[in-house]
């Protein structure tokens, strides 16, 4: 090689020729330590994840599908064996459309429903429902041929209406006397969104043979038909048990939405001083079914497994579409991220994050019937980075969580102003504190589930002629303004 051809060779520097092994070496130490990296955190991931089942083992909760899997009554007890209601469970959807297996059965249901007319019912009013409105929608869902009906009272509009489904709605009646109402359990699948898609269809005409029978219960006592609006509240109950036993949040959500409407019935009768001896009794240990509890529990315990373990498995290995039908705004940008960049482990953390808050917030409480608040907000902004799963379904359970005990709330303080109410036929007063009820007319103090190891809270109010019950609330105290806990209820104006 002569002189020429190696002076056109480029030359480095030093400096250069450094800067280029410098270069070279952090681009190893930035690989070692991303795949390090990732082999802590899968490591960290597992370990906690292990132990966070160990927990839930150790509690008694389960954490896989088949462990959720509950034992359907036997069929001669179950109201939900009712072949109109069974036939909701048995259908295809095809291209988006539902086709039930049983056309004629649910042609015969589907004349039982009717929607929630605008102005509903509302017990916290100082009248009956409108049942205008609700005899005018009532008319219009099933049809009126007879132009005589609309020169009636609404009451009598609905009880006419009604003697064209006479048949129906004593089967109904029957079947409304048995111990359980459950539907057949829904074969989990790891979708979410695919779960949903197969409740939908049970859960939006279940709803509208309820309102009609809230309907009916209204018209009943209206019309002094003391037997018939006590069947309808059978049936109420047991529609509302049919909606829970599902399992899932939005089966849990519509059950509480439904005793709203059952409660708007009971709060009519013992307004207008109703209800004979025998109804209160009746309504008051229907009130009292603390079986609301343990649905919450099982759907709480599903919703732990089916929306934080496998959802965590699913969004992590899904398209990105599957993720967008699941969230919207800051989580799914994070779940985004998080397949893209962080390692399987991170996923752990967040099914052992998930467990935490749902083992905490709602499964040990609902065990335990203590629901006092602990604001724990600080603890999840510091979780930030493990949250991303949790935040789908968290914020909505909380709320169902609140809802829930303000609704068992609800039932226990309708369920307490039956048992004042038979004691004030019987005694011809109101007593002095809830203790002189137990034991004839109450078993135990209805405890307030905000204040654990204390009983709803009693006050008579003689310069308005009225009592009310009430819980203290999430706070610690009675709330400023009335809301649904507290009950005021006026006396009589004879003993």
């Amino acid at each position: 090689m002569n002189k020429s051809q190696k002076q056109g060779r480029p030359r480095f520097s030093k400096a250069t020729r450094t800067l280029g092994v410098a270069f070279s070496l952090l681009v190893f130490l930035v690989f070692v330590a991303f795949f390090t990296w990732h082999a802590l955190v899968n490591h960290h991931g597992r370990k906690e994840w292990n132990a966070m089942k160990d927990l839930l083992r150790a509690e008694g909760i389960a954490y896989d599908l088949a462990s959720l899997k509950k034992p359907m009554p036997p069929e001669a007890e179950n109201f939900a064996a009712l072949p109109m209601i069974a036939a909701q469970c048995q259908f295809d959807q095809i291209g988006g459309k539902v086709v039930y297996h049983h056309p004629e059965l649910q042609a015969r249901y589907k004349k039982l429903g009717m929607k929630s007319p605008k102005s509903f019912p509302n017990w916290k009013e100082d009248e009956f429902g409108d049942l205008a409105a609700t005899a005018a929608q009532l008319l219009k869902d099933l049809g009126n041929d007879d132009a005589s009906l609309t020169n009636q009272a609404p009451a009598r509009q609905i009880a006419v209406k009604l003697e064209s489904l006479r048949a129906d709605l004593a089967d109904i009646d029957q079947y409304a006397t048995r111990p359980e109402a459950s539907y057949p359990p829904l074969k989990l699948v790891e979708s979410p969104v695919e779960n949903m898609r197969k409740l939908l269809p049970q859960f939006g005409p279940l709803m509208n043979l309820h309102t009609l029978q809230t309907s009916r219960v209204l018209a009943a006592l209206e019309n002094a038909k003391l037997d018939e609006a006590i069947a309808g509240l059978r049936a109420m109950q047991q529609i509302e048990r049919t909606a829970g036993s599902q399992s899932l949040v939005l089966g849990m959500l519509i059950q509480l939405r439904l005793g709203d409407q059952k409660l708007s019935c009971v709060w009519s009768g013992l307004r207008r001083q109703q209800w004979r001896d025998q109804d209160l009794e009746e309504i008051q240990t229907m009130l009292f079914d603390h079986r609301l509890y343990d649905m919450a529990y099982r759907t709480f315990e599903t919703e732990l497994v089916v929306m934080q373990f496998l959802g965590a498995d699913y969004v992590a290995n899904e398209p990105n579409g599957a993720i967008s039908r699941l969230s919207q705004g800051e989580p799914e940008r994070t779940i985004l991220l998080y397949n893209k960049i962080f390692p399987r482990g991170t996923w752990e953390h967040n099914k052992a994050f998930a467990s935490k808050c749902f083992l905490k917030d709602f499964l040990l409480p609902l065990q335990n019937e203590n629901f006092f608040f602990t604001n724990r907000q600080g603890e999840y902004d510091r979780d930030a980075a493990n949250r991303a799963v949790a935040d789908l379904s968290l914020h909505y359970c909380h709320k169902v969580r609140n809802d829930l005990i303000d609704n068992a709330i609800e039932h226990d303080l309708f369920a307490t102003a039956c048992a004042i109410e038979r004691f004030r036929r019987s005694q011809h007063k109101i007593p002095a504190t809830m203790d002189e009820l137990v034991p004839k007319f109450l078993t135990d103090l209805p405890l307030d589930p905000w204040h654990i190891g204390d009983a709803l809270s009693f006050r008579s109010e003689p310069e308005n002629a009225a009592y009310k019950v009430y819980s203290i609330g999430p706070n610690g105290m009675v709330d400023a303004t009335e809301d649904q806990r507290t009950l005021r209820m006026p006396l009589p104006s004879v003993p």
